[in-house]
């Protein structure tokens, strides 16, 4: 089993966290090109109306960091779905 990004520990969980560091826009001093389908694309557009976002890159970074953020929030959160809120008959200690 190699260390690589690829590389999954037992039963499916990843053995870290990958963290993402924010560059500031005007420390990138050139930009890449991505070759992505068109509908992709169109799908990336209609994204960035909704979002209102002014730039693909931004509707990406927001994208990244929800996908960051639910990968954080399954590794470490609770199970919403199976949780309730506490009760009164849930104390353990007599208030009366």
């Amino acid at each position: 089993m190699g260390g690589g990004i690829a590389s999954q520990g037992c039963c499916g969980v990843w053995p870290y966290i990958p963290v993402y560091h924010h560059v500031p826009k005007s420390d990138l001093a050139e930009s890449t090109s991505v070759k992505v389908s068109k509908e992709t694309v169109r799908r990336l557009a209609a994204l960035q109306r909704s979002l209102h976002t002014k730039s693909m890159d931004e509707t990406i970074e927001i994208l990244v960091r929800r996908r960051r953020k639910e990968a954080l929030d399954a590794a470490f959160g609770s199970d919403r779905a199976k949780s309730r809120k506490f009760t009164e008959d849930d104390r353990l200690e007599d208030r009366s």
